[in-house]
């Protein structure tokens, strides 16, 4: 590997061999290069007398909108390396900003030569449970316009992960339909999912159409609505549970530093405590409120409703 500087028309690009999709480019990267220039330099792959860029997209995009005419840059000759190498190189030089997503895409172009999820993590040093394979598989056949949206930043990757695991034809309407015209995070996105499945299976009708019904059922609808819609066919008896259950949590008056939360769909026969607690003042607060009777009767109440004691 050799350092010199590189005419920019000599580069070419739009080359797709190592080039992972991304984000659009940020004001503190297009400001540093124009005030200082290249800090990092980019690198490249001479190929049959042509330079294909290995790493460094974003920075030659700036430097080409900047005017530049040539760029510091690292050159590699492509006889001199393998295509794992490669591959290990780019990962290495973007590890601080690559999320899943772009390790996902870079996985794809590995399996691409032949290869599989678990010596793609090997060569990169990424943990190879089932779990990671599992994830890896899925991400590097992430549909392409979901990942159009990742890049357009308006799905984050945990967003794009529980996607792909569903048909490609399921994940689209859903995402065109509900998540991103009422905005739902990524805890929205995997209850909603989770539930819409539990439906579809148990009443061995289509996604497509528990949709559809849910969005005609109200005139005018927000998230709120499409929510309590899908919950109330997954489990009727569980959304009576729940207004019970806010019900008490209301009347309990909670101090601030307290809250009390209960595992999705009361699978579990408990309510989980939290307070925060910084000083003496906070610890005499959740004692008050611990000892206070009319409290500890509500408390009593709110586990037997979560234990499923209470009709």
């Amino acid at each position: 590997m050799i350092v010199k500087e590189i005419e920019i028309s000599d580069i070419d690009i739009s080359n797709p061999k190592y080039l992972i999709l991304y984000n659009n480019i940020s004001n503190e990267l297009f400001n540093s290069i124009k005030s200082i220039g290249i800090i990092n330099p980019p690198i490249i792959v001479k190929s049959d007398n042509k330079y294909i860029v290995l790493t460094g997209f974003k920075r030659f995009s700036v430097c080409k909108e900047l005017g530049l005419k040539t760029v510091l840059c690292k050159v590699i000759d492509e006889n001199e390396i393998s295509f794992d190498k490669c591959i290990k190189i780019i990962y290495e030089d973007n590890r601080d900003r690559f999320t899943d997503i772009e390790i996902g895409q870079l996985c794809k172009k590995y399996i691409y030569h032949g290869n599989d999820v678990k010596k793609f993590l090997e060569l990169i040093g990424y943990p190879t449970s089932e779990k990671n394979i599992q994830r890896f598989t899925y991400l590097s056949n992430l549909n392409e316009r979901i990942l159009e949206y990742y890049i357009e930043e308006r799905l984050n990757p945990e967003q794009c992960f529980l996607l792909s695991q569903i048909n490609t034809e399921n994940a689209l309407l859903i995402l065109n339909k509900v998540l991103l015209p009422f905005r739902f995070n990524t805890n929205e996105t995997r209850e909603f999912l989770t539930e819409l499945n539990d439906i579809s299976i148990r009443d061995d009708i289509s996604i497509a159409h528990i949709i559809e019904n849910t969005l005609k059922s109200q005139e005018k609808i927000n998230k709120n609505d499409i929510r309590l819609c899908i919950k109330k066919l997954r489990s009727p008896k569980l959304i009576e549970v729940e207004k019970e259950y806010h019900k008490i949590i209301k009347s309990l008056k909670l101090p601030k530093s307290v809250q009390i939360s209960y595992s999705p769909y009361f699978e579990s026969n408990y309510i989980e405590v939290k307070a925060k607690i910084d000083g003496k003042d906070k610890l005499n607060e959740l004692k008050t409120f611990i000892g206070n009777e009319d409290s500890f009767k509500r408390l009593i109440e709110l586990i037997s409703l979560v234990r499923g004691e209470r009709n």
